[in-house]
Order: C-alpha cells, then structure tokens, then sequence
C-alpha cells in the first residue's frame, strides 16, 4: 500500500495492491462482525515519504494518488481523516537531518532554493484529502499545539477522553538529529567540507536562509489564517495559532 504510485503501472504491482486490498477489507468485515466499533490507524507515510519529497523538491506531490489506495480500501468505513501540519522549514530541515543521518548526502544550495520557493502547500494537500474522502470528517492540527500531547491527538481522533500508558514525563520520539551527532556522521563518510557546514548552523541543521524561513512563515501564516476561518467549511481545525 505504500509504494511509489508510479510502480502501480505494472501488472505483478497490480495484482499485489489488489490482493493487500481484499486482505484489508476482509480483516475490516472481521472487526465488523467482532462488533468493534472503531478502527484507528496512525501511519506517517500515507501521503509519502521524506525521500521522495526531496528527491522531487516539492511537499508530498502524490498525495492524492496514495490517499486514492486508502480510499479503495476504507473509504466505505473511513468516519474521520486526519492531518497534522508543521511550519515548513521546521518539515524540510528536519527531513533533511534525517536523510543525511540515513547516508544521504548534505542538499545543495540549488536544492535547498527550489525547495524554497516550491509552490505546494499545506492547504493544497488538505483539499485533496477532502476531494478524496468526500463522506468523512477532515481534522487538522499544528504540530507545534500539540507535539508534547499525544492524548489529547487520540482524543479529537476518538471523541473520547484517554488516558495513554505514556511515562509521567513526556520523551518525544524520532527527535531530529543534533548537528554534532550529522558531524559525527558526515566525517566517519570523509565528507569534510559538509560536516564543517553542518557545524556552523547550530544546534539544529537549518539549510534555509532567513529571506528562506521567511518566505516559508507567510505561507504557513496563510494556511492556518485558512483553517482557523473555516477551511471553505470543510475541515474542522484544532490548535492555536501564534
């Protein structure tokens, strides 16, 4: 379910993704019949992944096409969508330490530019969640509302109140990489120069520029201004905005 849609051209992937999606429906008519009457599923790369956004320079352009294979499978079930967004140099940047903690190589500044100024935005990837599923609740929130809050997430999931087996004090999880630890990395690869830019950017990689962050803040300004008037009635926004 998770493949590059472009490799659904072929037959052997066809017949692969149709077999997964008679599984899935099966194992969801299963539930049904258990009398189970909610279903949550949390997957970070249902729109795409970090590799081919940089690879493409642009914010999850298959998006639509992804969320297409979900739909086949629950859309008939599906009650609720939901998305979490992130200010986009806070996205991109930390895309970017992983990728380079995974041995890819530090982005070029010609990468970094195009990135910078790519069209795609969190609103556009909104609409096509609502295009694709149509019948079902589309909740948003800001990453930064509530990162350190993960029962409250299950809860506009749920509609109920939860109480997480979680440790008294909250450890975030998949925290980007520190400079000094990309350093480490890139000078075990022998790649010098990168890790001496790796390690004038603080303690946290940043490849954008201030004109960059700018740039990216009105656009993400534009977005929330967006949700919290309404989102064209169709998405209920939950978060704050400062």
């Amino acid at each position: 379910m998770f493949r590059n849609p472009s490799d659904l051209e072929t037959s052997k992937v066809e017949s692969i993704v149709k077999a997964n999606t008679a599984v899935l429906k099966s194992d969801i008519e299963g539930l049904i019949k258990d009398q189970q009457t909610r279903l949550l599923i949390s997957e970070e790369n249902i729109l795409g992944n970090m590799r081919d956004n940089f690879r493409q320079e642009i914010l999850y352009p298959d998006a639509s096409k992804r969320l297409s294979l979900f739909e086949n499978v629950f859309g008939a079930f599906c009650g609720k969508v939901s998305l979490t967004i992130r200010p986009y140099e806070q996205y991109w940047a930390s895309a970017a330490a992983f990728l380079i903690s995974r041995g890819r190589n530090i982005p070029s500044q010609e990468k970094i530019d195009r990135i910078a100024f790519s069209a795609r935005t969190w609103r556009q990837i909104i609409s096509e969640i609502v295009q694709v599923f149509p019948a079902a609740e589309i909740v948003v929130w800001n990453f930064e509302s509530f990162v350190e809050k993960p029962e409250v997430q299950v809860q506009i999931l749920t509609n109920q109140a939860v109480k997480l087996a979680t440790d008294p004090v909250y450890k975030p999880k998949n925290v980007s990489p520190s400079c000094e630890v990309l350093q480490d990395i890139l000078i075990n690869k022998g790649d010098f120069i990168s890790a001496s830019i790796i390690g004038s950017s603080g303690k946290y990689f940043q490849p954008f520029s201030n004109h960059q962050i700018q740039h990216f803040r009105q656009a993400y300004e534009a977005d929330l201004e967006w949700l919290l008037s309404g989102a064209d009635g169709k998405v209920t926004f939950h978060g704050n905005y400062k």
